[in-house]
């Protein structure tokens, strides 16, 4: 069965992201609970592409605790922008702050009795997202993925649960993965509810992310982020961006370097 629902974002839809899930969401959790309650022993595995997934995710993170839903149940995303952290990339969601009105950042765990399957491309931004911070080429590369058509899916659906991303050669020369030591860094949005909330950032926090960043992407010194992008790039002496040491601040430089590096991939 189809769940009808908005499946829009506004401005490009008629209704926020946040009004679309939770339509979704509500429409999915109870046509489900009604099927289970007529055919108890029937198994659902409720399936979702794209926005689609992050009503998915929602509704099996709700059915992890029920003990009625959490039976004989499982659970499908595609192109999740909500999939969970691994190996330094998640969904979209979960890298950046919530930059589009009435779309909030919410972080799914898929944990619990019920088996979880996600599948996402490598060169996929929407669920495939580095922490554009550490990795802003990387990040690029998902930019310019999208605009390509790395979002679409043609693969079958593995019949095994488990978190499956699909190799593609990246669209940038340069971009690879997050190395092992940058991928415990804090995301963007956690370092932004710290700060929020008066708990970042403390000194030695500060000194360690300067430290560890710096080592992959160029220069850190003082209270000013001079990033230095990647020698293999087909422009040797881009402009660096220079901003004070504040994390909304860093976030938007980072950002900005990675469309830059994907409006000029498109461009060519």
């Amino acid at each position: 069965m189809n769940i009808d629902y908005p499946a829009s974002i506004r401005p490009i839809g008629a209704v926020t992201g946040d009004e679309s899930i939770s339509v979704g969401t509500d429409e999915l959790d109870s046509r489900a609970r009604s099927y289970r309650a007529r055919c108890p022993d029937t198994h659902i595995n409720a399936q979702g592409y794209s926005l689609g997934a992050v009503v998915v995710s929602t509704v099996c993170d709700r059915w992890q605790i029920d003990s009625v839903m959490s039976r004989n149940t499982a659970c499908t995303t595609v192109g999740n922008p909500s999939r969970p952290q691994r190996d330094g990339t998640s969904g979209i969601l979960g890298q950046i702050p919530p930059i589009v009105p009435g779309l909030a950042v919410d972080r799914h765990q898929n944990r619990g009795p019920i088996p979880v399957t996600d599948v996402c491309n490598s060169n996929d931004i929407i669920c495939n997202a580095p922490n554009p911070v550490v990795n802003p080429l990387e990040f690029a590369n998902g930019i310019l993925g999208y605009y390509e058509g790395d979002h679409g899916y043609a693969q079958p659906i593995p019949n095994d649960p488990g978190d499956y991303v699909y190799y593609q050669q990246p669209r940038i020369d340069g971009a690879r993965p997050t190395t092992p030591a940058l991928q415990s860094l804090p995301t963007v949005p956690m370092v932004l509810d710290a700060v929020e909330q008066g708990r970042w950032p403390a000194p030695a926090d500060t000194s360690a992310l300067i430290e560890q960043t710096d080592a992959q992407f160029g220069d850190l010194s003082g209270t000013t982020l001079t990033w230095s992008p990647a020698p293999t790039m087909d422009h040797p002496d881009p402009v660096a961006p220079q901003v004070v040491w504040a994390a909304a601040e860093l976030v938007d430089a980072a950002v900005r370097v990675a469309v830059a590096f994907a409006a000029e991939a498109i461009d060519e």
